[in-house]
Parts: C-alpha cells; structure tokens; sequence
C-alpha cells in the first residue's frame, strides 16, 4: 500500500508500469490469520521431518489474536540440501492462503531481483512484493527467498541479504521509500520465509531480524515417517483424498529400507515416490520401480545424475 500516489512518469513504459500498480494506491484488504492448529497439522502430515520448524510456525501464528492480519514473523529455515525447505516454504504460506513468489538470490541481479529497478532503465518496475500485492488485490502476501547464502554479487542496489535489512525491520518496512514508484510504502503485510544451506554465510544482521530454525537429516529410524509424509505430500499435490496413496506395502517397505541406508537421499527418495505411486495408477509392478529407482541414486555418482536415470531433468 502506497503513503502517497505514485509520482507521474514521463516515459509511456514507466508510467504504464505505473498505472498496472494502481491498486496499492487504495485500501486493500487482508487475509485473516489461519488457524494455528490446522496448519501445525497439515504441515507435520506432510513434512514430518520438519518438525521442529513447523512448531516455531505454528507457536508465532497462535499468537496472533483471531481475525489479524495473516502475516507470518520473518523465518529463516536453514539446513543441508535436499531436505525440502523451499516446498515447505511455499506449502506454509499456500496453506495460510497467501499469494506468494518464490525467488532465488543468485538469480537475476542482486538486490534489483527483489527490490525492483529505477525509472528510465529498460526493465524498470517496483519492488518485488509491491507487484503481487497489486496483481493479488490484497496487503497480505509472500515472498520465499531461496539460498539467501549464497547470493550473488552486489549491484547498484546492494545484495540481496542488504536489501532484506530494511524490508525485515516492521519500523521500515512501513515507509519503504519505492525507487521506481517515488513515494512511501507499506510492506508491513509481507510474510518472508528465506532459506539457507550454510547459516555462516548469513549476515547477523539478518539473523537477528529473523526466527532462525536450522534442520538436518531425519535419523534412518524415522524412515516410516518419512515416506508416509511423502506420499501425503504428493497427495497434497495432486489434489487427491487426504492421507497416503495407496501403494502396495512390499513397495512402501522398499522405500524405507532404501531411506534408513542413507537418509541424505531424501529428495531423489521423493522423485522415487512419484515413480511408484504412478507405476502403481498404471498397473506397472511398483516394487520393481521402487528398487530400480533406488538402484539408480545409489550407483551415481551426484544426485543430479540420479534424477536424470529417474527420468527427470534433461537426458
């Protein structure tokens, strides 16, 4: 939402950009909070293995009292690869109902990605948020900002972690001054959810800002949990009945043996579920899938080359 309107652009592109963003110049509405519980339990059924990061959500949400603004508290989920932290990112502010992008700090040009470009260069347009609150009609959006720790280098605009400073400080980010806009902002209705592999790499500037949870790899014995939370993830995703698919259980216990061997295999693991679960809709043998899929992230040499011979990715 905009302090006062946008300033005219003399340039027809710019101020085309600017009438697209015409909406923040008015009231906009908000999400109310969501429900605390609901979301702690869609979250442990389908990320079990994110609990500790899924309770510290749910403990800021039950704070807000009912019918506030959905916003979450700034969270930084940091830990190794492979563990799934920008889905659940995206699954946590989908199930809150907000609009949300997801962006990656190597991409684009440092801070511009995020904070948008001045007038008069090619390209220019207001800061990222600023655009899907105008495209959503509501204040109350998201932004998950993937590899926060390795962000690329700094442009005219700083980097990416130094853009986030003022974004993530309510007294700021409540007059966020616009550098293609001209005028003062409110991004107090912004939900940020970052992401990190390396914590270190994090200024403690940021960190401060932040409810930093760090996650790792699930023990081989929570295996079970792992793949039954996996299936209900998927089921979440293609819009099936609550709970795990149907799979035979000689298949499930294949892909749980497969995990409790070596647990960083949690991301090919889910490539080998999808497998399964849609060799099993075809009528294909599943357990013959599963351990096929096994065998192949087993015997390569990097996970990339596993989700190529699983059939994902180029060949």
């Amino acid at each position: 939402m905009l302090h006062a309107p946008p300033a005219v652009a003399t340039d027809p592109m710019d101020q085309g950009e600017v009438e697209r963003h015409a909406p923040l110049a008015g009231p906009m509405p908000a999400l109310p909070v969501p429900d605390a519980r609901g979301l702690r339990a869609a979250l442990d059924r389908e990320f079990p293995w994110l609990a500790d990061a899924t309770r510290a959500i749910a403990r800021e949400v039950a704070l807000l009292p009912d019918g506030a603004p959905a916003r979450l508290p700034p969270l930084l989920l940091a830990g190794p690869p492979g563990l799934g932290k920008s889905t659940f990112a995206r699954r946590v502010l989908e199930i809150c109902g907000l609009p949300h992008r997801l962006v990656t700090a190597t991409e684009g040009g440092g801070a511009t990605l995020l904070g948008g470009h001045g007038r008069g260069w090619r390209g220019g347009r207001p800061a990222l948020p600023l655009g899907l609150m105008a495209q959503s009609g509501l204040r109350t959006v998201g932004i998950v900002v993937d590899d926060v720790d390795r962000q690329g280098s700094a442009d005219g605009w700083g980097t990416p972690q130094g853009w986030l400073l003022a974004v993530l400080e309510p007294a700021t980010a409540q007059r966020y001054w616009d550098p293609f806009l001209l005028t003062e902002c409110d991004l107090t209705g912004v939900s940020w959810v970052l992401t990190a592999n390396d914590l270190s790499s994090v200024s403690g500037a940021l960190k401060d800002r932040c409810l930093v949870v760090e996650v790792g790899y699930p023990p081989p014995d929570a295996a079970e949990m792992v793949v039954d939370g996996l299936l209900a993830r998927l089921a979440a995703e293609t819009g099936q009945r609550p709970g795990p698919l149907r799979i035979p259980a000689a298949a499930r216990e294949v892909m749980v043996r497969g995990f409790a061997a070596d647990p960083s295999t949690l991301r090919a693991l889910a490539r080998v579920v999808r497998l399964v679960c849609g060799a099993a809709r075809l009528g294909e043998d599943p357990v013959a899938v599963a351990r096929a899929g096994l065998a192949a992230i087993s015997q390569a040499e990097d996970r990339p080359y596993a989700a190529r011979r699983l059939g994902f990715g180029r060949r």
